[in-house]
Parts: C-alpha cells; structure tokens; sequence
C-alpha cells in the first residue's frame, strides 16, 4: 500500500548540521516494513555516499533515529529525493515512522552520517560482492543501485556486481521487483542471488532460491564473479 498527497507538516528549529525534508511517500514492504521517500527541502547541496546512514530528528521525540540510506545518491540529484527502508522496532523512531503519526507531508530533519561506505573511486576494472540479510539489505541496495546506475551510463564505479542476499521467508524479501528488474536490465554484469531460509507452504517469488547463506554459497558466488572479471572481488 503507497500514500501518495497532502498531509501536514510539524516546522521544528534546525539541529545544527541537519536538513529539512518532507516524506512524500510511504510505501508497506512487508508486514512489518515500510519504505519512506522523502523530498529535501531547500537544501540543494544535499548528498551522500552509498551505504550511508541520516541521523532522523523527529517532531516531540527527544531520541535521534538512524537510518540507513536506501536509494542511490542519483535520485537526490535528479529529484531532490532520497528512500529510507524500517523494519518495525521497539525503537521509539521507528516505531513512531510506522505510526499514525507519520504521514506524508510530515517534516522530519536528517543529517547524514556514516564512515563506512561504497568506495567509488577505488572500484574501477573490480568486481564488487555484496552480502546482506533481513533487513541489513537497506544500504547495499542503495550501493548495488549506485553501481547499476554507473554501468547504465557507461561509468561503472565497478565492472561487475554480486549480491547475496537472504531472508527468512520468501514474505520477508524486500525490493523483489526492482532487485529483477535491475538483474534482467543489465544482463551478465549484475548477479543477484537471493535465498529464503524458511520457505513453509510459501511460493518462492520471482528470482529467490530456497537456502542459506553459507560457505557453499560463498565460494560459487566468488567464484562466478572471478570467472567473469578474471580478478579477485573487492
């Protein structure tokens, strides 16, 4: 279910190093996951790495939420808009974004963090595996998207790109759709593998496998990749 519209807004001082923005959209993943796209607001400097993370300063709630970045930082170039994906938690912020409270046209500030993250510059003529599970996928997605971006224009920050990726169940799998379609727009440079731990009577969806992952699944995985590039995964 997506909310797309109006809504109201909360105008809050600014915390020092933050920016404004406005969720726009809301989106339910899963039962217990819901995906917010947000439109910064007067800020056009705004950016980020892949991988990285906002500190969320939300309205009357004194705890600082952190959210790791979902989309690719294209999309806050083009749009001024950037995803963040939360997984229902006792949390306060994360149980406040799932709450009626939260809506769009809700203002929330955020300030990016994070030290960690995908190395462009260092990526060229390598391929790249990345491995995640549950919910641990949010910031690889935005990397393994950043690096997609780059072979759609013909300025790969990596030659090729690996993701493994596993869920407990096939209900629990986030980003099915958009996970094949890059899979199936950029051919051989892009291998997506992902695995459900606990099937049960559930139909697996488009792509996944039943499975783990284990140091089985690692080996072929790497080695797939060596095959194609001819040289060690970073």
């Amino acid at each position: 279910m997506s909310t797309i519209g109006g809504g109201v807004s909360t105008v809050a001082p600014l915390e020092e190093g933050a920016s404004r923005c406005k969720v726009i959209r809301i989106v339910d993943e899963t039962h217990d996951v819901k995906s917010f796209w947000l439109h910064v607001l007067d800020d056009p400097a705004f950016t980020f790495h892949p991988g990285q993370w906002v500190d969320t300063f939300i309205p009357g709630l004194a705890t600082v939420g952190g959210f790791s970045l979902a989309s690719p930082p294209s999309l806050v170039a083009k749009d001024g808009v950037f995803q963040l994906t939360v997984k229902m938690a006792d949390h306060p912020p994360a149980r406040w974004l799932h709450s009626q409270d939260c809506k769009v046209g809700t203002e929330l500030q955020v300030r990016v963090g994070g030290d960690v993250y995908l190395p462009e510059d260092r990526l060229a003529g390598k391929a790249v595996l990345l491995i995640g599970g549950g919910i641990g996928i949010t910031p690889l997605y935005s990397m393994l998207q950043d690096i997609c971006d780059g072979i759609g224009c013909g300025e790969p920050a990596a030659d090729h790109v690996g993701l493994l990726y596993s869920s407990k169940a096939p209900s629990d799998v986030l980003y099915t759709e958009t996970l094949a379609g890059l899979s199936a727009a950029h051919g051989d440079r892009v291998d997506i593998d992902v695995l459900a731990s606990a099937v049960g009577g559930e139909p697996l969806g488009p792509g996944m496998r039943h499975g783990r992952i284990d140091e089985e699944v690692l080996v072929q995985a790497l080695q797939k990749l060596q095959s194609k590039m001819g040289s060690q995964p970073t």
